[in-house]
């Protein structure tokens, strides 16, 4: 009943009735899946990601960016022992919305983490830390293959030749 009344009527910021989520967690599921296969393809692992970000060595930072970069760690960390906890459930089902909430805030918040560090800046919003990603991080070539991929540009005739 709750499901159905949110779908179809609505919320405050959607009146019309909210996107049915059918669609959402199995691509949800899927891009993870994909993400895993591309990172297997590339090679990655515990030891290759640390001897990639080992040569960047550390930036000197005041005590309230470390504090921060270890915040944002710290709830990383905190949605990647979640998530490790879901294995041993029984139903798949039930740990699906939440598991796939824990990982989406474990990336947030180790790109929060990583934003931090390098440039002594925290945004309050995840599309800031987007932003700030990209521009600090992955333009300048300091994320592994598939993480360092990107466009540009959302402009179909940017975007096509860099996707290519």
């Amino acid at each position: 009943m709750l499901y159905d009344r949110i779908i179809k009527q609505g919320t405050i910021n959607e009146r019309g009735g909210k996107p049915d989520p059918q669609f959402a967690l199995p691509s949800t599921v899927n891009w993870m899946r994909a993400l895993r296969i591309l990172a297997e393809d590339e090679g990655i692992d515990f030891g290759t990601a640390t001897a990639f970000y080992g040569k960047e060595g550390k930036r000197k930072m005041d005590v309230w960016v470390e504090n921060t970069v270890l915040e944002q760690l710290f709830l990383g960390l905190h949605h990647l022992s979640a998530l490790d906890q879901f294995r041993g459930g029984t139903t798949a089902a039930d740990y699906a919305r939440v598991g796939v909430l824990a990982w989406y805030y474990g990336i947030a918040n180790a790109a929060s983490a990583m934003t931090a560090a390098q440039s002594g800046s925290f945004q309050e919003d995840h599309a800031g830390t987007a932003r700030l990603w990209d521009e600090q991080i992955a333009s300048r070539g300091l994320a592994l293959a598939p993480f360092s991929w990107r466009v540009s540009s959302l402009v179909e005739k940017t975007y096509k030749s860099e996707v290519d």
